[in-house]
């Protein structure tokens, strides 16, 4: 079908950036490091490499491809059986205690 056409293979720069792209995501939780001295130190040593926007989308789409996030489902019928559980006499202990 018509998909085949879609996909290219990536370029050489293309390939350079993704290879750089971790070490300067690592780098933004320092402070004061900001996306625009990232992509000024790339620029300097690619000169033949990506605009800015180019750089800001990869960085923005590791970053969202990375970010993990933890969600737990919590059903009310799993919160039914565990007070029905508590009534009978079994050991209960809230979670939230359990953070502190």
């Amino acid at each position: 079908g018509c998909t085949e056409f879609r996909h290219r293979e990536p370029s050489q720069r293309q390939l350079e950036l993704d290879a750089l792209i971790l070490g300067y995501v690592a780098r933004l939780s320092r402070k004061g490091m900001t996306v625009r001295k990232l992509f000024n130190e790339y620029r300097s040593e690619h000169p033949d490499g990506f605009q800015e926007s180019v750089f800001k989308r990869a960085v923005r789409q590791y970053r969202f491809h990375t970010t993990v996030v933890g969600h737990v489902e919590h059903y009310a019928a799993d919160q039914k059986n565990r007070i029905h559980q508590c009534q009978q006499g079994l050991h209960c202990v809230d979670a939230a205690i359990l953070l502190f």
